[in-house]
């Protein structure tokens, strides 16, 4: 849950004490985020600061919402709902071209902007949205298909006149209406795109390695500080590096590869105590954390990372490209005899992709079933 703070007279507090308070006993709550801004398509909704909730049903895990929730107040218990959106199978989360966050809709094309406090909140809320609209999609809850999301009748008793459940809005005779979004759509804004409405430029791929190098600099830099670090910190981190107004060039690419960084920056996962580690790119990259693991051994599974430290370390590297139709089999027994060997030796290893993953979690799944004779169900878990 992104809610950190630090004393009981916080906005934060009382509006957790209030959402907490006031949810049905067969809801949770994985999810609490400050939205200083929003830029939404309801009328009547103006942009002051809120709060948004990711909350689930525990009866009907793959349903869940968002909750929009007005600021608490001390002494207030009750919960203050602006609106809220069900969370639909063919939605998703992606960062805006200004680095904020973007949920949208490929039914009814909508979409809301959200702006949040830092990239370690846009992270956390990006992933936490796309794993609940692929659990929809995984059960088909979609729209228009039967009766879904009921349990959400509960709150109404905690709409503000003003607020509406997403897509609805009552007029003077009772009825629903649907209120039209103030965005383009997707298909719009790519087209608007391709006029030039934006001033970009195409990195090569050498160009590309400096700017991803540079901003993994500066988050290391930033590590300890990241729930304070946002796109504007990184925009003026790198300005100073390259000398130019890095935004204005290079905005696509750094939005795209900007929260990718963030997200290897977790430290590896430890699958095997004191020995199989899990990670990305970050941690191949970063020798201090490799040697205070003991990790001598380090499996690549990529084609597009390359080997960081070859005096240091013993390698092995198994080209797999990131895609589906890739002959990964082909790969799984030298990988699992390579870390079968670090074992042997008495090394720990690491195995890594870009993200940690798919590919590099594949292989780790593999070793589990073929070393501990795991099932895959329980390997995978």
């Amino acid at each position: 849950m992104v809610a950190q703070f630090e004393h009981r007279t916080t906005p934060m507090y009382y509006t957790l004490q209030a959402l907490l308070s006031s949810i049905h006993r067969s809801e949770s709550v994985p999810l609490v985020v400050e939205i200083p801004r929003i830029e939404h398509p309801y009328e009547g909704l103006t942009n002051e600061t809120c709060f948004l909730a990711l909350v689930f049903n525990k009866v009907k895990k793959y349903e869940s919402a968002l909750f929009f929730i007005n600021p608490g107040e001390e002494g207030v218990s009750k919960l203050s709902l602006r609106f809220v959106i069900p969370l639909w199978g063919d939605m998703g989360a992606t960062t805006s071209g200004d680095g904020n966050l973007f949920i949208s809709s490929q039914t009814n094309e909508e979409e809301f902007e959200l702006e949040l406090p830092s990239l370690q909140s846009m992270w956390t809320t990006m992933n936490a949205l796309n794993n609940f609209t692929c659990l929809a999609k995984e059960h088909r809850v979609l729209q228009n298909r039967g009766r879904t999301h009921k349990w959400l009748d509960f709150y109404d008793q905690y709409l503000e006149d003003r607020g509406t459940f997403a897509g609805d809005h009552v007029n003077e005779g009772g009825a629903p209406v649907k209120i039209p979004s103030k965005f383009m759509s997707r298909h719009e804004i790519e087209a608007d795109k391709t006029q030039g409405s934006f001033l970009t430029a195409l990195a090569d791929e050498e160009q590309e390695a400096r700017i991803v190098q540079a901003m993994r600099d500066i988050l290391s830099a930033f590590k300890d500080d990241l729930d304070n670090v946002t796109f504007k910190t990184v925009y003026t981190e790198l300005a100073a590096v390259f000398g130019m107004d890095m935004k204005q060039m290079y905005k696509p690419l750094i939005d795209e590869k900007l929260l990718m960084v963030v997200g290897q920056m977790e430290e590896a996962s430890e699958i095997v105590d004191g020995f199989l580690y899990l990670g990305t790119e970050w941690n191949a990259s970063h020798k201090e954390e490799l040697e205070s693991k003991g990790c001598k051994y380090i499996l690549n599974m990529s084609t597009e990372i390359g080997i960081f430290f070859p005096e240091d370390f013993n390698y092995m590297r198994r080209e797999i490209r990131d895609n589906p139709d890739e002959d990964l089999l082909s790969h799984l027994d030298p990988a699992v005899d390579f870390i079968t060997e670090a074992r042997l030796v008495g090394s720990s290893i690491l195995v890594h992709c870009q993200m940690g993953v798919s590919r590099s979690a594949s292989v780790v799944i593999a070793y589990l079933m073929k070393t501990y004779g795991l099932t895959l169900e329980n390997a995978y878990g």
